[in-house]
């Protein structure tokens, strides 16, 4: 059992944590919506806003260094704190040690696959779009998963435990 758990929290504790992570929610699923308004989360449309599309429709010019610098830098430090915010907050669940390191590394690494893909797309070749788009995927995932579990277990009754009779979930 970790040694503060969130079901334990006052209730001006619980309604921060739940404000934070409720405000946090809405701002991700902001920055979603911006993604799927400029790519359609589709491999094509992933080329063609890094890369540069010559449709007639709507013509896009490949992102320059300094372009894609910018993106990178900002989106990797904010979404590292982020990241790193909500997995502090899941050393105060009850839950297995295993899904936690899980639900930590696969955060962190989608950061960096996504990020490294962008670059690929750009200057490699479009077919690190569906690198990209799964990568993207999987963090967000891990973004509204960690977020499900925490609401469970800011708001769950005092000492009680999700874990198996006899079986410590520390240990799974």
């Amino acid at each position: 059992m970790p040694p503060l758990s969130l079901r334990d929290l006052s209730r001006d504790a619980k309604v921060l944590v739940t404000a934070f992570l409720v405000v946090l929610t809405l701002g991700y699923s902001i920055g979603l919506a911006y993604v799927y308004a400029t790519t359609r989360m589709a491999p094509r449309g992933i080329g063609a806003h890094y890369a540069g599309s010559h449709d007639e429709r709507e013509m896009k010019f490949p992102k320059s260094p300094i372009e894609l610098i910018q993106t990178t830098h900002n989106h990797v430090l904010s979404l590292s704190l982020l990241f790193g915010v909500l997995g502090a907050l899941l050393l105060a669940v009850r839950m297995s040690s295993r899904l936690r390191r899980a639900l930590i590394i696969e955060s962190f690494a989608a950061i960096l696959t996504t990020f490294s893909s962008l670059w690929l797309v750009r200057y490699v070749s479009r077919s690190f779009s569906w690198l990209l788009l799964a990568s993207g995927i999987a963090m967000a995932l891990s973004f509204y998963v960690t977020v499900g579990i925490l609401l469970v277990e800011v708001w769950g009754r005092r000492g009680s435990s999700p874990q198996v009779p006899g079986k410590s979930v520390e240990n799974c």
